[in-house]
């Protein structure tokens, strides 16, 4: 951590063709000659160069938890979990920042002056006043470098999003300055006894840039409300939030309806679903609820036609009187839910798994 710049580090292995904003090998380029350059180019293209992912070294099969609790099959199956991980006692937070901003940065062969802006999303602030941000200017005061904005974004599960979003607006805008803006999202999720299978812990830190090889769209919606489903009071007894699962997620749910809609008529989308190659979505209390989510969005894409209506009108109406009838209603059910499930594999199911 101490005294020189890193050397180069091995290329990043999520997103390869990352590049320094003034293209390969020009990282020592002037701001105002990337500047220049952005402005010749048009559109930036600003999205994510580089991702960086720590998790606590400690982990627990979801089988081995579910023998522990007494639940068979709850977490395994019900959930589609397969481990849950926390933190040692000499970890929080800040430690889990600390080490994946370091390593981002050692495998980019990144100097400490290439970073513009550091934005950290988070719902673990270890103090109220001093940032997380704060904190993380430790790993670069010592190279001389304090000319960094950026600070944290206070808020459970929007506060990464945000981060994000913060910085991408930055490196569009014409306060941008040339160089990499580093968007951490981390934190330690407790819960209350009744949902201990929301427990976890992990930091991600994203590189964003111009002519990136992972482009995020400028169109952006939002459905934001005022509900108390979930929260921390002040003074609280424990650091897990006081939550009300079932109307939690049907608040999830009503949000997203309406910024599927909402994107869907600003860019013209016929269907969300065939026009995205993979679809992204807040874990929630798991992969299920992943699933459930994806199911969702195709029960917007798809409206089921006069067939399948009559048939649930029927069902709803007790109206089945024949064997026949009964097995339609069946077939249309096994046959949606197979389509579902294919389609989930391919565009939802690879953003549960992290590969290296």
């Amino acid at each position: 951590a101490g005294g020189r710049e890193p050397a180069p580090g091995p290329a990043c292995s999520l997103l390869p063709e990352c590049q320094p904003p003034g293209g390969v090998g020009d990282s020592h380029a002037t701001r105002e000659e990337l500047r220049q350059r952005a402005r010749r180019r048009g559109s930036r293209k600003v999205g994510i160069h580089a991702l960086e992912v720590y998790t606590p070294r400690h982990a627990c099969s979801a089988t081995e938890l579910e023998k522990a609790h007494g639940t068979p099959g709850k977490y395994s199956v019900g959930l589609l979990m397969r481990e849950f991980c926390g933190p040692d006692w000499d970890e929080d937070p800040v430690s889990f920042a600390l080490t994946a901003v370091a390593r981002l940065m050692w495998r980019n062969g990144l100097r400490h002056a290439d970073i513009g802006m550091i934005q950290v999303g988070t719902e673990s602030l270890l103090d109220r006043s001093k940032s997380i941000k704060s904190n993380l200017m430790a790993l670069f005061e010592e190279h001389g470098v304090t000319d960094i904005q950026g600070t944290d974004q206070y808020n459970a599960c929007y506060g990464g999003t945000a981060a994000l979003l913060n910085c991408l607006n930055w490196v569009e805008s014409a306060a941008w300055d040339g160089r990499w803006a580093l968007a951490v999202a981390t934190d330690i999720a407790d819960a209350p006894a009744q949902y201990r299978f929301m427990v976890g812990a992990a930091c991600t830190v994203m590189l964003v840039g111009p002519d990136a090889p992972l482009e995020l769209q400028r169109e952006r919606v939002s459905h934001i409300l005022d509900r108390w489903d979930f929260y921390k009071p002040v003074g609280w007894h424990e650091m897990a939030p006081i939550v009300d699962g079932p109307y939690s997620i049907d608040v999830y749910f009503s949000c997203l309806d309406s910024t599927q809609r909402q994107l869907g008529e600003r860019v013209g989308y016929a269907n969300m679903v065939e026009e995205h190659d993979f679809l992204v979505y807040h874990l929630g209390s798991g992969p299920k609820f992943v699933k459930h989510a994806f199911e969702r969005s195709c029960a917007l894409a798809y409206p089921p036609d006069e067939e399948s209506l009559a048939l649930e009108r029927a069902h709803q109406e007790g109206e089945y009187s024949t064997p026949r009838s009964s097995t339609s209603r069946r077939k249309y059910l096994g046959l949606r839910q197979t389509q579902q499930d294919r389609l989930f594999d391919e565009k939802a199911g690879p953003s549960l798994c992290l590969k290296h």
